[in-house]
């Protein structure tokens, strides 16, 4: 389903607004970078998809996805954004100017535009983190010391 809506976004390619000399220099990069663009647009409807937000930076030369989950965002007492930190190996600060946060479905009651999956993030960020250990432990040939079973949701057995 994914691919058949990045396929409908992307189907008409895209077009470009802007004073003429605007027009002609983007219109221009987008003929010389237009795999990159097309990537980076797949990606962007993708992420936007499933993560329910995209962040872009526009720091370089071509603007770059970051992870939605390693990213932050830093507001004041009024609920104005001050900011972006991204949580990797290190914290990357930002400043607003640098990002473009995309919310595809704002929660009426959070403020200031959070995204459905914003609550569930560390129940996921939990599940895969466990996910790999048990990855990790089986491709060693370990064997975990104690397994529980559920048997009809309530008993437990533990061998």
């Amino acid at each position: 389903m994914s691919d058949a809506t990045v396929d409908a976004v992307t189907a008409n390619g895209w077009y470009v607004t802007g004073l003429d000399e605007a027009r002609a220099a983007a219109e221009l990069w987008l003929r010389e970078h237009e795999d990159e663009f097309f990537l980076f647009l797949r990606n962007l409807v993708l992420t936007t998809l499933v993560l329910d937000e995209s962040y872009i930076e526009c720091t370089g030369g071509f603007p770059r996805l970051i992870a939605p989950w390693t990213m932050q965002v830093v507001r004041d007492e009024h609920g104005f954004v001050t900011g972006y930190v991204q949580q990797v190996r290190e914290v990357v600060r930002f400043e607003p100017e640098d990002i473009i946060h995309i919310v595809l479905h704002p929660l009426a009651d959070r403020a200031y535009g959070s995204p459905k999956i914003a609550t569930l993030v560390r129940t996921l960020l939990a599940k895969r983190e466990a996910e790999l250990f048990l990855y990790q432990v089986f491709m060693r040939k370990g064997v975990l010391s104690k397994a529980i079973v559920l048997k009809q949701g309530d008993e437990a057995w533990s061998g």
